[in-house]
């Protein structure tokens, strides 16, 4: 009965040398050299590399122009509301001077 059993050497025995012999065949039958995949690899990485540093560039412009727009777009309510705090403020000061002025003419006319 014990020799109808692969032992676990036997087993990873047999498995090392599948892995082997698969290896063999895939360098003895790929269709370029290491030196030609290695090429093809960096090609296809520097590829990469020019085709995202445009897509930032680009990317980079629109942001920019996105933050001037808002920006200007802040700046133009930011003066909006300036003006309005301002016409506020000349409202009341006139309002003021008004009720001086009256109080002023009261007090003229009693002495």
């Amino acid at each position: 009965m014990s020799d109808d059993r692969c032992s676990a050497g036997t087993l990873l025995g047999a498995f090392l040398l599948g892995g082997l012999v698969g290896a063999a065949v895939a360098l003895l039958t790929a269709p370029k050299s290491g030196k030609e995949t290695r090429e093809e690899i960096s090609r296809w990485a520097q590829d990469t590399t020019e085709k995202t540093k445009e897509r930032l560039e680009v990317l980079s412009r629109e942001a920019t122009e996105k933050v001037k727009k808002v920006a200007g777009e802040a700046q133009e309510k930011v003066r909006g509301v300036a003006d309005r705090v301002t016409e506020k403020v000349r409202e009341g000061t006139g309002a003021i001077r008004q009720k001086i002025g009256r109080r002023e003419a009261e007090g003229e006319g009693d002495a």
